[in-house]
């Protein structure tokens, strides 16, 4: 490893500025040597500094050039890439790894033997996985130096889980595969979490909003507790047995009902005891069991309705809204100042670019005009630059250095340079087929019309509709020679003939250049495709076999049957209408903003998958094979109601035997079930009757509470604040679109800028000069090879 005080002495690949003719002669002195060498250093510096600002990375790391290429190497696209792999290979292994998810179904009655892969085969996947994680915690701590590694809490954090997964992985090879808790699966979430700035923010600003939900929380269960004492007060289960009473009371099968009634009260079904009360009022609280809690005393005093309406009223309507609201706001304000923290590496690694630069191409300048730099300097760090959208925005960046009309540029024009990158693009389009027939000039304008697009759209509803009447009032099997099938020869044929039409005179690069008609196309294709097979085998509209010929032939035939064709088709018909949502300016708003949302919040909906991950893992290590199990292995529902005729409505009644925690996919669909909260008190009960403890419970209510209280209200606020963002810059478009040509003729093509980081752009406050100054100067790297000085940071 190269030392930071060997820099100048390095080998570097020669690199000319343009504005330095004079070092195209011999460099045969040290003196001109020595200057290349400053230049290539400070053009490789500020190229990493500027990369650093787009992608919001901190400057504090090394910067000698051995230092930098090893940095750039491990940052590039390829390098990533790999490490994204392997982490998603280490959070896959527990589909595979013993009890593997290798079954057509999770009910044990149905699923049969397991694959069990042979001792060894997951675990040098899962070391193979451990080694490359290494060499990515090993090049982090290089390129970063000793002195950044000690403060950089989630690296050393990366250290550690690495070394407690290599002394648990040979605790698993000691035991040869046979242990029953293997502790590093539940710290394999942590490399997806390190390895994505956001989701370390994401995580940050979740812990920094425990404390304020958690004072909600507890309010919450002020509320709960209050509820259950005076639960257990008013429905003891010796009192309020007495008091049920039903006169006129004559026949013997009265009085039974009378006896299963009395034996049925809210005490004795919801209220024996303390913990029965707090689970059953806990269940409520998500409505799972509403309203079959409060009916043993609503059917003996209505006024005992008062009791439960007035703790939903309360707890869901009040108590969970105001704990929505707490978590948007405070989440929205630690996330917030994450980003505010982004935004400043942002403006310091621009500056810090600037000022290496400014070290090798000092302009003087007076005390009143700021110092400058090269435009042509600035010109070929802009060639080796890598980050995305690059040939989309360096029109844009050539056109404003064009536009200063100057050889130099200063700090804040250099600052305005690159922000341009994080505002909304501009596309040139290939223009249209040019044609010189006044007729094929006519059928092009046609084709370019809204109009006609219009009318393509009102052809593709009406073939739905059709499918939908057809499908609505008949569901025989169909054959070919009927109506839906005519009528369906007829609509693709049309759809075809579009197509052509669309390709040929508007240019088929031109005409695929707009991203929504791919989706058409494709779709199109499609049906085309399935159309000639089944008129080939069938013979379509115009039938050329009998009905039984082809009942035969589509009996033969299986996946390509009549009724597989048929569906598929109109599977793809129902699918296409999804063609009219540009067409229409709000669903098209809509649309975009889902779209932009799916690809941002990637990072937050990581969290979620972590959460599952960790949460099926301790699932299976608590529940694995202790699932209540049928009496009969291979009986059905009915029979197993039969010989247990007195089974209430629960995990055996519905028959949730395929909900177990008996591999990882089965735990991940039961935490599923669980937090959509319906029936979710059916597991409760279940597992805490198949373990024998009633503690089991609080694994679910945890689960409810991290889940659905915490990250799906989390989420929630994540998406309102992302869609209002989204809507507001989708309106502009949609406004600017009124005064554009139309669709197919226009020539440009606006793209949006939107990432996580411009969400809360305009509450984001600007730092001063004096501030990014200070905070490249703490630079110990950086320092000597800039022109800044102690005394710029002086107080005034």
């Amino acid at each position: 490893m190269v030392s930071e005080t060997d820099s100048d002495v390095v080998p570097i690949v020669p690199y000319s500025p343009s504005y330095s003719m004079d070092m195209s002669v011999n460099l045969s002195s040290s003196k001109e040597s020595s200057d290349e060498t400053r230049f290539s250093r400070a053009h490789l510096q500020a190229i990493v500094f500027v990369e650093d600002a787009l992608e919001h990375r901190s400057i504090h790391h090394k910067v000698d050039p051995i230092s930098l290429y090893r940095y750039r190497l491990y940052h590039s696209k390829h390098v990533q890439r790999l490490f994204r792999f392997t982490i998603t290979l280490l959070l896959l292994l527990p589909f595979f790894e013993t009890p593997s998810s290798l079954t057509w179904s999770s009910d044990p009655r149905k699923r049969g033997n397991r694959y069990t892969f042979p001792c060894g085969i997951t675990e040098t996947i899962e070391l193979i996985c451990f080694i490359i994680m290494t060499i990515s915690f090993i090049s982090k701590f290089v390129i970063i130096g000793k002195r950044h590694a000690k403060s950089n809490y989630w690296l050393i954090a990366f250290g550690l889980v690495l070394i407690f997964s290599y002394v648990d992985w040979f605790v698993s090879l000691g035991h040869i595969c046979n242990e029953k808790w293997r502790i590093r699966r539940l710290l394999r979430p942590f490399f997806l979490i390190q390895n994505s700035s956001l989701m370390k923010k994401t995580v940050n600003s979740i812990k920094r909003s425990i404390p304020h939900i958690l004072s909600v929380l507890f309010l919450l269960a002020l509320h709960l507790y209050f509820f259950t004492m005076f639960g257990m007060v008013l429905f003891a289960p010796e009192d309020f047995s007495k008091q049920a009473v039903i006169h006129s009371v004559n026949s013997s099968s009265n009085k039974d009902s009378l006896d299963m009634l009395n034996n049925r009260n809210e005490g004795k079904a919801y209220f024996f005891d303390l913990g029965a009360a707090i689970m059953s009022l806990t269940i409520l609280l998500t409505t799972a069991n509403n309203p079959d809690v409060m009916m043993p005393a609503y059917s003996d005093n209505r006024f005992y309705a008062i009791f439960f309406i007035l703790f939903l009223a309360v707890g869901m309507y009040f108590f969970m809204n105001v704990l929505l609201a707490v978590i948007y706001n405070e989440f929205k304000g630690s996330f917030t100042k994450t980003m505010q923290s982004s935004f400043i590496r942002r403006r310091c690694g621009i500056r810090a670019a600037f000022e290496v630069l400014l070290g090798v191409s000092y302009q003087p300048s007076s005390s009143e005009t700021p110092s400058c730099i090269e435009v042509s300097l600035v010109r070929d760090i802009l060639k080796d630059i890598h980050f995305s959208r690059k040939l989309r925005y360096m029109p844009k960046l050539e056109e404003y250095l064009t536009n200063l009309n100057t050889n130099v540029i200063n700090a804040k024009q250099f600052q305005e340079l690159f922000d341009i990158v994080f505002s909304d693009s501009i596309k040139k389009r290939i223009p249209c087929r040019e044609f010189h027939h006044p007729l094929l000039l006519k059928v092009q304008s046609i084709l370019l019309h809204n109009y006609f697009q219009y009318f393509g759209d009102f052809i593709c509803v009406l073939n739905a509709l059709v499918v939908t009447v057809e499908l609505a009032t008949s569901i025989e099997v169909t054959f070919s020679g009927d109506k839906l099938s005519i009528l369906n020869f007829c609509f693709i044929s049309y759809f075809a003939i579009e197509q052509v039409l669309m390709i040929y005179f508007i240019g088929a690069k031109r005409y695929f250049s707009h991203k929504t008609v791919w989706f058409d196309s494709v779709i199109t294709w499609a049906l085309v495709l399935v159309e000639i097979t089944f008129i080939s085998l069938y013979g379509g509209p115009i039938p050329y076999m009998t009905k039984e010929e082809i009942v035969i032939r589509s009996n033969d035939l299986k996946f390509l049957s009549v009724y597989n064709l048929l569906r598929i088709t109109n599977m793809l018909i129902i699918v296409r209408i999804l063609r009219i949502i540009p067409s229409i300016k709000p669903l098209s708003v809509v649309a975009r903003a889902m779209v932009d949302l799916a690809k941002n919040l990637k990072s937050f909906a990581g969290i979620v998958i972590v959460i599952y991950y960790v949460f099926a893992l301790i699932g299976m290590m608590i529940f694995q094979d202790k699932s209540p199990k049928p009496t009969l292995v291979n009986a059905t529902l009915n029979t197993y109601r039969i010989t247990n005729p007195n089974i209430t409505c629960g995990y055996e009644q519905l028959d949730y035997y395929a909900n177990n925690f008996d591999d990882f996919a089965a735990s991940l669909v039961v935490l599923w079930d669980v937090m959509v909260v319906n029936n979710w008190y059916i597991f409760l009960n279940a597992y805490s009757t198949s373990m024998k403890n009633r503690y089991t419970q609080f694994y679910f209510v945890l689960w409810w509470l991290t889940s659905v209280v915490i990250c799906i209200n989390l989420f929630v606020a994540l998406v309102i604040e992302a869609f209002i963002t989204q809507w507001d810059q989708h309106q502009e478009i949609v406004n600017e679109m009124k005064h554009k040509k139309r669709k197919y003729a226009q020539n440009e093509e606006t793209s949006r800028h939107f990432r996580v980081h411009e969400w809360f752009r305009a509450t984001y406050k600007e730092p001063t000069e004096k501030e990014i100054l200070q905070e490249i100067y703490s630079h110990k790297y950086l320092r000597r090879y800039t022109l800044l000085n102690s005394r710029d940071f002086q107080d005034e």
